[in-house]
């Protein structure tokens, strides 16, 4: 989910109403995730972890990667 709706939609989602779930946040350079991590620590998650140096690091270390498939708008 973006960083813009990251408080609306976890605070609207029952099934992510446990604290306790484990949440990893990244971005490309690690800049938003950072963002992220705040806010929702504030909200009382306790399992938020970030992806250091980003998806770019991430991509760059040989990390795999699944690329999902693209909608259908039919």
């Amino acid at each position: 989910m973006s960083r813009g709706l990251l408080e609306f939609k976890m605070s609207g989602s029952p099934e992510l109403a446990d604290r306790d779930l484990n949440i990893v946040v990244y971005c490309k350079t690690s800049g938003r995730a950072t963002l992220a991590y705040v806010p929702l620590h504030a909200m009382g998650y306790l399992k938020v972890r970030s992806i250091a140096g980003g998806f770019d690091a991430w991509v760059s270390a040989g990390r795999p990667t699944v690329k999902p498939a693209a909608p259908t708008f039919e």
